[in-house]
């Protein structure tokens, strides 16, 4: 698995733009977001993640910072996710399904 993780800066067009740019190319590599500036990728193996990384590589900005992040499958299912909304006083859980990649 890899999580792409990154601030790019947005104040200007022109960093928007290349901002917007970045995530389109993700998405074309075959990435899903999940979160605005978090997206992951599965991965088969030391050589595809590798090769992942080298397209992310290329498509790199001229601005801002990336961060590529490989874990296995079993961390990733490890990890923990909380949602909670608050309305007033009242306190609701939303609850979630656990996302299965295989």
């Amino acid at each position: 698995m890899i999580m792409v993780l990154f601030d790019l800066p947005t104040l200007t067009k022109t960093e928007r733009k290349k901002a917007n740019r970045f995530r389109i190319n993700l998405k074309k590599l075959g990435y899903r977001m999940m979160q605005l500036s978090v997206y992951i990728k599965s991965c088969y193996g030391i050589e595809d993640m590798e090769s992942e990384i080298k397209k992310v590589e290329r498509i790199l900005e001229d601005t801002g910072e990336v961060c590529v992040l490989t874990i296995t499958e079993k961390q990733y299912n490890n990890m923990k996710y909380y949602f909670q909304k608050h309305l007033g006083n009242v306190k609701i859980k939303s609850e979630t399904e656990q996302l299965m990649l295989f």
